[in-house]
């Protein structure tokens, strides 16, 4: 495989990342075939996962990369048939590396686009054999197109507190709704509220030790730090790197995001370099 990726075959850029793993670690995306050795030695550096101490796939994935903006759909299964939940907005950094920076829930997208979504990250659910349970699904919709194209499906509930700007946003617990499903009831996914949920996480500029952290109170939002002064902040290249977040829950998606951002802007951090 990493002959055929050097040779260009699949395209560049290119996104490696472990086969097993979570929270972006080990992933990175690749300019050219000069950047791809020290992309799938630092990718196949992963054989435990943190904190579980289980062992993990050691392979390396190399996909090609897809452009356009990034959601996420989550999906109830139960016996055999799949219930969509809400579609989320993903923010990420740009560069090698894309870290989350934030979710946005409802993702904002228009009924057709926002259906499209839903049936093809149901479609990934069934396809990996979920027949009572859950399914992540991380989708790209790439520019000048409407077809959803899936990054990658696990059988699994969300991370980064998404299950809590879902059931803030909508009141829809995607938590029950998964319990439902493995004890043979069918979930109820209709929304009891209308309104949107924003989730910002705090990101340092480069590592260190961490000195202090100061986050505004600004009505609409509340926040939570991870870490306490003294602790070490790795580099911000995957999810391990975040010092907090930020939540914000308005009416409106543009009143949500101007929330937070007020919020993250407003954020003071200082990290000593080691």
């Amino acid at each position: 495989a990493l002959r055929v990726a050097g040779a260009g075959a699949l395209g560049w850029p290119l996104v490696v990342k472990p086969a097993e793993q979570g929270g972006s670690w080990g992933v990175s995306v690749v300019e050219g075939p000069g950047e791809l050795a020290a992309a799938v030695a630092a990718a196949s550096r992963y054989t435990v996962a943190t904190p579980h101490g289980l062992a993990l796939d050691s392979r390396v994935l190399l996909q090609s990369y897809v452009p356009g903006e990034e959601y996420s759909a989550d999906t109830v299964v139960c016996d055999g048939v799949a219930y969509a939940m809400p579609v989320v907005r993903k923010d990420t950094t740009r560069g090698r590396y894309r870290v989350e920076t934030g979710h946005t829930c409802p993702a904002g997208l228009p009924p057709e686009p926002t259906l499209a979504v839903q049936h093809t990250a149901a479609r990934a659910a069934l396809a990996v054999g979920v027949r009572n349970g859950i399914a992540h699904t991380e989708l790209k919709i790439p520019p000048g197109t409407d077809r959803p194209v899936v990054i990658e499906t696990g059988a699994r509930l969300p991370g980064d507190n998404i299950c809590e700007i879902v059931e803030a946003a909508t009141g829809i617990s995607e938590a029950e709704a998964y319990l439902r499903a493995v004890t043979g009831r069918p979930p109820r996914p209709a929304p009891a509220r209308e309104g949107t949920a924003v989730i910002r996480f705090l990101l340092p500029e480069h590592s260190g030790v961490l000195e202090e952290v100061f986050v505004p109170e600004i009505p609409g939002t509340h926040s939570e730090i991870h870490l306490r002064p003294g602790d070490f902040v790795p580099e911000p290249t995957d999810s391990s790197g975040r010092v907090g977040h930020v939540v914000a829950l308005a009416a409106s998606s543009a009143r949500a995001r101007r929330l937070a951002d007020l919020a993250v802007d407003g954020t003071r951090m200082k990290v000593n370099r080691p």
